[in-house]
């Protein structure tokens, strides 16, 4: 599977495109056609539907970081409603800071809650362990963790 991944990867990023009424140039990453009277499409507006949780937004505040998605998703555990490991944060000196995640079901957003509410400061935010909840619930599992920075103050 993650070689499978690994090549849509390469395919989305080098824009596949199709011909009209005929194969396409490439393996396909989705079931999409021309429209009638164009030789070509550039499929780069499905990118996104095809691939793993892609995290949308990371917003914070001294209460809480904000974790948006392109699809709503679920933990990767036994428990699909666990997802106390999907987002860890870790304070300017490289230090965890506790927390805990939650969701609602079927969201598209974690909340991140910390133990005591944040200093000002840049944390470092990962996102992992977790799967979309698109193609009717069975979706793919995040290929690596999502890493970015949130500035509080």
């Amino acid at each position: 599977m993650d070689a499978r991944r690994a090549s849509l990867r390469r395919v989305a990023q080098s824009a596949v495109r199709w011909r009209v009424g005929g194969e396409p140039d490439r393996q396909p990453v989705g079931d999409r056609r021309c429209p009638a009277g164009q030789d070509s499409q550039t499929i780069d507006d499905t990118v996104t539907a095809w691939r793993d949780a892609l995290v949308d937004g990371v917003s914070g505040t001294a209460q809480r970081i904000t974790v948006s998605f392109n699809w709503p998703v679920h933990g990767d555990g036994t428990d699909p409603g666990d997802v106390s490991s999907a987002v860890s944060v870790t304070d300017p000196a490289g230090k965890a800071v506790p927390g805990t995640v939650s969701r609602s079901a079927g969201s598209a957003t974690l909340v991140w809650t910390p133990t005591a509410a944040l200093a000002a400061g840049t944390y470092a935010v990962s996102v992992n362990h977790l799967i979309t909840e698109s193609d009717g619930g069975a979706g793919s599992a995040m290929a690596a963790p999502y890493r970015t920075t949130v500035t509080i103050g």
